[in-house]
């Protein structure tokens, strides 16, 4: 009776968390951060380069993937204000950035030269669909010039797979007034990444307890 009891609680518990959050997909986390850094990126105010994206694609799974932080890796820095600058994924159009997805994720913490750097969405996630290529866009929004931000990048060859995703060979800078130009064989150095929702970690310690009592019941039960 006892067992029956918590294997009841513990499947209306299992409903009401699908039920309530929705199905998503399995976590999604690459990097080329370890990448050897061939070149520092500028990224100057009010100036002729105002956008840096970066390829990636999503892998196959089902639902969708829920993009919490991007980390990119600060080459160098001096005097200048990091809330200017935002990080945003774009969907990809004929090998180009097309339209953002999601809101912008910010800068956060202590900007450290010769350290990845978080960008994140407090608020919610950035979803993404599966076997569909995509941008990592960092954008300078200041409307003044000031000292550069300089982001690492490599030059590598072959793309670089992780969970879910792989990271592509391909850059492209935006210049104004002349549109998305594109380079092979250069990427920045990237972590993109998503964590469980809550949900999530509620099903699992809910799952675990469940177990544990259905375990520790059986063997008090006589035959």
């Amino acid at each position: 009776m006892k067992i029956t009891l918590l294997r009841s609680i513990f499947v209306a518990s299992l409903i009401m968390v699908i039920g309530g959050s929705g199905i998503k997909a399995a976590n999604l986390d690459v990097s080329n951060l370890n990448e050897t850094i061939q070149a520092a990126e500028s990224l100057p105010a009010n100036n002729t380069l105002k956008q840096i994206a970066t390829s990636f694609s999503t892998g196959s799974f089902v639902g969708t993937a829920d993009i919490w932080k991007v980390q990119l890796y600060l080459n160098s820095f001096s005097s200048y204000n990091l809330a200017n600058l935002s990080v945003r994924i774009f969907t990809d159009n004929a090998g180009v950035p097309g339209s953002p997805v999601g809101s912008s994720l910010t800068a956060t913490g202590i900007a450290s030269a010769g350290a990845a750097y978080d960008f994140t969405n407090i608020g919610s996630p950035v979803s993404l669909a599966p076997s569909t290529n995509y941008w990592v866009v960092i954008k300078n929004t200041a409307s003044s010039n000031g000292t550069p931000v300089n982001w690492a990048t490599a030059n590598p060859l072959t793309p670089t797979t992780g969970l879910n995703a792989t990271i592509g060979t391909t850059q492209a800078i935006n210049y104004v007034g002349t549109g998305w130009t594109t380079f092979a064989n250069t990427a920045n150095l990237v972590h993109i990444t998503s964590v469980p929702e809550p949900s999530t970690y509620a099903l699992g310690a809910i799952g675990a307890l469940t177990m544990g009592y259905v375990a520790r019941g059986r063997k008090t039960v006589k035959v």
